[in-house]
């Protein structure tokens, strides 16, 4: 029953990808209708990415911090 449910998830999120990809190019091109360079537009995407890992980087940071902590306590 959960592999089922797991399933139907991933399948559901892959599917939204495209409403997203459209979404997102519809964004860059109400941003470019206002006049921001394309140039501009990918600094602002490369930091994004940047944002995200720094995100995951974080949150792998205090979970480790975390285990660590309860190893060291548990003893």
């Amino acid at each position: 029953m959960g592999g089922e449910i797991r399933k139907k998830n991933t399948t559901h999120l892959l599917s939204l990808n495209p409403t997203t990809q459209s979404a997102k190019r519809k964004a860059l091109d109400v941003l470019h209708g206002l006049g921001l360079s394309d140039s501009l537009l990918r600094v602002i995407e490369r930091r994004q990415k940047l944002d995200a890992w720094l995100a995951y980087g974080g949150m792998a940071a205090v979970t480790g911090v975390l285990l660590w902590a309860w190893w060291a306590f548990k003893r």
